[in-house]
């Protein structure tokens, strides 16, 4: 070990070091470029999928077309090469992506509107916290990770199948941690896999921010019905 750097590291303060991180050093100057221009873009498609939301919820209900209706933006959005096209695609995909969490949304909103607010705050939290996470850590190993989340994902399926017929609470209980579990684990492999995708060439931020935009996405359903369930039980009692 560098004992001059150990000393060094040793005399900073917490904010110093929090700062030095957050410089991502392990990343090269190019590949933080593009992570900017993903995030940057995932932002306006998170604004487009609540816009989405509110839209379904208070203006136009479109479900029962919703899923026709997203395969030609989809297939678009991947085979286009014009990227200000290509922009216009993923604003669309991201506004029905919003489109089809409404009916969820809109469940939980008639019973309590404050749960909303309470996983979108938990949602940011975990998403950050786990992207920060990907994002310092400079071994790529988590891009591995795919043959097991494909795995876990066939348990949980199994599991939710299973629970159709048994309704159990314990089970449920189960599985909803399971399936919270698993939508981290997507998050940590969908961003090692986006910065190793763009270390090795592949700058397409739509293509990346699309990915991030449906991580968090289902992560706020499932954390939404981790509250839900917890306060229809607290709400029984």
């Amino acid at each position: 070990m560098n004992t001059t750097s150990y000393n060094y590291n040793s005399n900073l303060s917490f904010d110093e070091k929090i700062k030095i991180a957050l410089q991502f050093n392990n990343l090269s100057q190019q590949t933080k470029n593009v992570l900017t221009r993903v995030y940057a873009t995932f932002a306006v498609g998170l604004l487009f999928a609540v816009a989405g939301v509110m839209f379904s919820m208070f203006i136009y209900r479109p479900w029962d077309i919703l899923f026709l209706g997203i395969i030609y933006p989809a297939y678009k959005f991947h085979t286009e090469r014009n990227m200000e096209t290509k922009y216009k695609y993923f604003l669309l995909l991201a506004s029905l992506i919003g489109m089809a969490t409404g009916p969820l949304i809109n469940f939980y909103y008639q019973e309590n509107p404050a749960i909303i607010l309470s996983a979108f705050m938990m949602t940011t939290g975990v998403f950050t916290c786990f992207s920060l996470f990907s994002l310092l850590s400079d071994k790529r190993m988590f891009i591995y990770m795919g043959g097991s989340l494909f795995s876990f994902s066939l348990f949980i399926l199994f599991g939710s199948i299973f629970n159709i017929f048994a309704r159990n609470e314990a089970v449920y209980n189960m599985l909803m941690a399971g399936i919270l579990l698993m939508e981290c684990g997507y998050l940590i492999f969908d961003t090692q896999l986006i910065v190793f995708r763009i270390e090795k060439g592949d700058y397409d931020f739509f293509k990346h921010a699309l990915v991030l935009l449906l991580d968090f996405v289902d992560l706020f359903r499932v954390i939404l019905k981790i509250l839900g369930s917890k306060k229809k039980k607290n709400s029984s009692k």
